[in-house]
């Protein structure tokens, strides 16, 4: 029976080992250095640093989750290539289908149900986020830990030796810890396990020290966690999470009638989407005739029904209230109602509270017309799993998919734009018209809570339609929104912790490029140096040294050039094109030597040397940063003998 089920599991998901990189999986994945090669230095940054390393701060401590794309990245070589990838996430979901098997026949006793149950649950479409998605492997880890710790717990519980009751407590206590170290919500299992005691309270007497076997690995977390995330400044984008932009009650209001998005989207999966981001969800309105007021109204009546059976069924039907228990437990740290998180709904949530949803629908289903319905509704949730895993085939699919289900949040648009953008101008007015639907969602927010690369983006997309003044209107915007932001970060860290990285100096960039476009080349060179004020970045440096070509100054974009060589030395590019642009304007000049290189000996070389270096000082005092501007100093001085350096 369980074969049967894998293997009806596995055809459901036949065509998601083919799915892309997507979403969180590219930064985690593609873009984090750290589990690119097994190295023991690699090995303390993954467990020493947050979950998006070096990539913003998100306030998550992951490093088991990280540890299992290491093993695919680097031990199993499976480097970019996704399959492998995808047969662990899979495989990962397999065993989780055994331990639900196995929780609902510890409850219920019942061979049939405890099937049913499993098959229903491993098949539902809502997973396919968590299973497909290879970012989602948080989820399968923490639900393993959860699943397999309140197993042990239930078999410590009715052990009858002394030593496989510690056996099993010993158990409990790793899979707490693989569930807590792989994502947060694992701490569940203790709630988990209290609501089991309680359910089958006449079948055993509960071990207190099983609950301080979950309960140590789970504070040594919460320890190194708040070691880690103490270097860092966490902000919850009110795009990500509205509601942190609202008040206490308005805030669970709204949190509720997500919770009955939830049970629709577990009784009716038909539309799934991979982002319910700003404006999706709309937030509770007081207002009487308002549908957010009557949403509410029908979730709490809904959620005060379910309540009303979980107590009913205490006495009589143990089961029944435990797997409603099971859900509140399982759901509360996502579900806004306990604390705002970082995102405001996504269907990865429901991976291990839909075990409720489908042992009491197995419970639901226990004859034998209940069964054969049971294996229909299986047949009709792999038949979705299966096509909603061909909208994961690539970005593009997705976007487009979700941009049309989810057509109210800004995510979706502007991430459908980016891929378009991506395809070249062929698709260039598409990715403006989603950039345009994209701002306009936001664009009534105080700039505190916008996206200035939204902005941004739609600028460039302008400036390629040859819409100048556009693009400057949406890069002004950009600016403002990235300032109001730092100046908000500034406030509320008075600790002075990392900070995210500025918007500005790419905004700089794309304004300088627009303002060469009209023709304006001064302009462009004053916004190339306003960003490299903000963040010396190489790009800016070279965009100055190309204006400065363009405008027919050679000497300018020379010294340009060798500030780059001198503030990068591993971009070798800089040299190469300041050496070409020496030959260019003097052949017979001293300053290339013929086997290639600068001549140090020239007095061109050494002069144009200086006056970059100087140039170079000047700007990393300007930006807070005397230690670079000491290093280069004392290079001029030391190498090249610069009377502006003595």
């Amino acid at each position: 029976m369980l074969l049967g089920l894998w293997a009806a599991t596995f055809a459901a998901y036949s065509n998601s080992f083919r799915a892309a990189l997507s979403l969180d999986s590219v930064v985690l994945v593609a873009r984090d250095a750290r589990v690119h090669a097994a190295t023991a230095e690699n090995v303390r940054l993954i467990w020493g640093e947050e979950y998006w390393y070096n990539l913003g701060a998100t306030g998550l401590y992951r490093p088991l989750t990280t540890s299992s794309f290491l093993f695919n990245y680097a031990v199993l070589g499976n480097g970019g290539e996704v399959a492998g990838y995808h047969w662990l996430n899979c495989g990962l979901h397999a065993i989780n289908i055994l331990l639900v098997y196995l929780l609902v026949l510890a409850a219920v006793e019942q061979v049939p149900i405890a099937a049913a149950a499993a098959g229903l649950w491993g098949l539902h479409p809502a997973s396919v986020e968590a299973v497909t998605n290879i970012a989602g492997r948080a989820d399968l880890l923490a639900a393993f830990g959860v699943l397999l710790g309140l197993l042990c717990h239930i078999r410590a519980r009715d052990a009858v030796s002394p030593v496989r009751r510690l056996t099993w407590i010993a158990v409990l206590s790793a899979a707490a810890a693989i569930g807590i170290f792989s994502k947060e919500s694992a701490i569940t299992l203790l709630a988990a396990m209290l609501a089991y005691d309680l359910a089958f309270r006449r079948r055993g007497r509960p071990l207190w020290y099983g609950y301080l076997a979950a309960a140590a690995p789970i504070a040594i977390y919460l320890v190194i966690r708040a070691h880690v995330l103490s270097r860092t400044l966490s902000v919850t984008p009110l795009l990500d999470n509205p509601l942190v932009g609202v008040d206490f009650w308005t805030a669970r209001l709204t949190a509720l009638t997500i919770l009955s998005r939830y049970l629709y989207l577990l009784i009716w999966p038909a539309r799934l989407a991979a982002d319910y981001s700003y404006h999706q969800i709309p937030i509770f309105s007081w207002h009487f005739g308002s549908w957010s007021f009557w949403a509410a109204a029908l979730s709490l009546i809904v959620w005060g029904a379910l309540l009303l059976i979980a107590l009913r069924s205490y006495r009589r039907r143990p089961a029944v209230f435990f797997f409603l228990a099971f859900f509140a437990a399982t759901m509360a740290p996502t579900s806004n109602l306990v604390i705002r998180i970082g995102s405001i709904m996504a269907e990865r949530f429901l991976y291990l509270p839909s075990v409720a949803f489908a042992a009491c629908l197995a419970l639901a289903l226990r004859t034998r017309g209940g069964r054969v319905a049971a294996a229909v509704v299986c047949l009709l949730f792999a038949v979705r799993v299966y096509v909603r895993n061909s909208d994961w085939q690539d970005e593009k699919s997705l976007w487009t998919h979700d941009a049309a289900v989810s057509s109210d949040s800004y995510k979706t648009h502007a991430s459908l734009a980016e891929i378009l953008w991506r395809e070249g101008r062929d698709s260039l007015g598409a990715a403006t018209a989603e950039r345009e639907r994209a701002v306009s969602i936001i664009r009534d927010l105080p700039d505190v809570d916008q996206d200035s690369q939204q902005y941004t983006a739609l600028a460039v997309c302008y400036r390629e339609k040859g819409e100048y003044e556009k693009s400057l209107e949406a890069l002004r915007r950009a600016e403002t929104v990235a300032r109001a932001q730092e100046l908000q970060f500034a406030r509320t860290n008075p600790e002075h912790k990392r900070l995210p990285p500025s918007e500005l100096p790419g905004i700089y960039l794309q304004w300088g490029r627009t303002w060469r476009s009209i023709g304006q080349p001064l302009r462009a060179i004053e916004n190339f140096r306003q960003g490299r004020r903000i963040r010396p970045e190489s790009i800016l440096t070279a965009e100055i040294a190309a204006t400065y070509e363009q405008m027919g100054q050679p000497d300018l974009a020379r010294i340009t050039l060798l500030e780059g060589a001198i503030a990068d030395p591993s971009q070798s590019g800089f040299a190469s094109k300041a050496m070409e642009l020496y030959r260019s304007t003097d052949s017979a000049s001293c300053a290339v030597l013929a086997t290639g290189g600068l001549n140090l000996a020239c007095a061109a070389v050494v002069r144009d040397l200086c006056t970059a270096g100087e140039n170079l000082v000047e700007l990393y005092t300007a930006s807070g940063r005397p230690e670079y501007a000491n290093a280069v100093r004392a290079n001029t001085l030391n190498v090249l003998a610069c009377p502006a350096a003595k």
